[in-house]
């Protein structure tokens, strides 16, 4: 009854990220590459279209897991802000904070000047709405289970032109995980 129920909303969420990715990859494919101030336009998972620069050379990041996976892929020479509460690994304190998780500081952000930055929107919607108001381009990203924790990857790679190395990444977590026993 009650866990098949939770398997097959378990199942549908995996497709519908499926089939994000799926159209993420396919716009990216299709998209001519032109200059960072062109960008890459592409759809979000609320349905917005959002344009991202092509190769993003100033992340601020507003969320910790966020900005372990940024590290963990090696692309943490890219990020020039975080929250507070982003604290891992170390070396993280040495970039700016822009306020808290559940309050990003608008200002800080701004002056900071991203050509993209990273969210998982829910309690930070009205900071996102903000930014994008103020045209600097956010891409939110939900992770709930391993599977989407490698599209996320995937959208990184893809979005930093690091896919290769993102893949390696990916590959080595996905080995690491098949051996912890239950």
């Amino acid at each position: 009854g009650d866990v098949y129920k939770r398997q097959v909303m378990k199942i549908r969420k995996i497709n519908v990220f499926l089939l994000f990715f799926l159209i993420f990859t396919m716009i990216l494919g299709c998209q001519e590459r032109k200059g960072l101030k062109e960008g890459v336009i592409i759809t979000d998972l609320k349905g917005d279209k959002i344009t991202l620069p092509e190769d993003p050379e100033r992340i601020v990041v507003l969320a910790p897991d966020l900005l372990e996976i940024i590290y963990y892929l090696d692309l943490d020479k890219l990020v020039v802000g975080r929250v507070i509460e982003a604290d891992y690994p170390e070396e993280v304190k040495n970039i700016p904070d822009v306020g808290n998780f559940q309050r990003p500081d608008i200002e800080k952000i701004v002056k900071l000047q991203p050509d993209l930055v990273l969210s998982t929107g829910l309690v930070q919607e009205k900071t996102t709405e903000k930014l994008k108001q103020l045209g600097i381009p956010v891409l939110e990203l939900y992770i709930n289970s391993f599977d989407e924790l490698f599209l996320v990857f995937d959208i990184l790679g893809s979005i930093t032109n690091s896919s290769v190395n993102t893949e390696v990444k990916k590959q080595k977590l996905k080995q690491r995980l098949n051996t912890v026993s239950y």
